[in-house]
């Protein structure tokens, strides 16, 4: 694909904070830009809504575009009407304070929840959606709707209009495998994706302790192919296909005993994924 057909995220999360909210949005933004990143991935909260004028200088001042991700609630005793007018008010004051985002990312519904109460929640964000015209990806995500395969396809058959942000590190963590049983269903969950987080799960866990290292090329390698299947679908898609690299910091990614030390540098991993994934989909980069 050419270079204007992928563009590169990464989140905020785990990087450094700064002396202010508002400061260490700028320097990460700008340390992001520098880096070769074109988006931002911001986590956006209702209570934190003090923060959205921040989020807007930080990105106006890098130039990276942004992405929003919002979180609906996850208990199912809540009533998912009541849910939904959080989201409205989310989306409300985002629309009014923040640049218009390249990608609304959601971790939507819950693992807990019967279908009616996840068909809800998505029927509501997917009308947020078209009434907002801003792209919206519901993410593969543990704890959420989303959180097999099996499931996360029955709702995609449920609402045609439903597209997926990719993180099958997820599946490959609540199935203890490199999901050799789901090919079918990987493939309709590829065909939907808009955009990818692209952490590496095994059979154990959900994220390796390093994309180089040789003892897990064989879960890098499956991810791979995933991804690949991803981008072929996306040929021709009017909109740029987004890649979020996201190992995640300490805390996620295991600490030396005693110490609390994270096992490896997420900046580099993050930076150097970037850097990989940039030449197999798109040389331009």
């Amino acid at each position: 694909m050419s270079k204007s057909s992928i563009l590169f995220a990464h989140s905020l999360w785990g990087l450094p904070e700064g002396p202010t909210i508002r400061q260490g949005l700028i320097d990460n933004c700008l340390r992001l830009r520098d880096a070769g990143y074109d988006a931002v991935e911001v986590a956006c909260f209702l209570p934190e809504s003090d923060s959205f004028d921040d989020i807007a200088d930080a990105s106006d001042q890098s130039g990276l575009q942004l992405i929003a991700q919002v979180h609906s609630k996850r208990d199912p005793s809540i009533d998912p009407q009541v849910a939904c007018e959080l989201q409205d008010q989310l989306w409300d004051q985002s629309s009014e304070r923040l640049p218009t985002p390249l990608i609304i990312n959601s971790h939507s519904g819950s693992d807990a929840a019967p279908d009616a109460w996840n068909d809800h929640i998505i029927s509501h964000l997917n009308r947020l959606s078209t009434d907002f015209n801003i792209p919206l990806s519901h993410e593969t995500h543990r704890g959420r709707a989303t959180w097999n395969p099996r499931d996360c396809i029955a709702l995609l058959k449920r609402h045609s209009n439903m597209k997926l942000c990719a993180d099958f590190s997820h599946w490959c963590c609540v199935h203890e495998s490199l999901l050799d049983l789901f090919e079918s269903e990987l493939i309709e969950a590829c065909k939907r994706s808009i955009m990818i987080h692209s952490g590496v799960g095994f059979a154990e866990g959900p994220q390796i302790s390093h994309w180089r290292a040789p003892e897990h090329q064989a879960a890098l390698e499956r991810h791979l192919s995933w991804w690949d299947q991803i981008v072929d679908f996306h040929q021709g898609s009017e909109r740029p296909l987004v890649i979020t690299t996201e190992f995640g910091p300490r805390g996620y990614m295991p600490t030396l005993p005693f110490t609390n030390q994270p096992i490896a540098d997420m900046w580099e991993i993050n930076s150097s994924f970037r850097t990989y994934l940039a030449e197999r989909y798109c040389s331009a980069k």
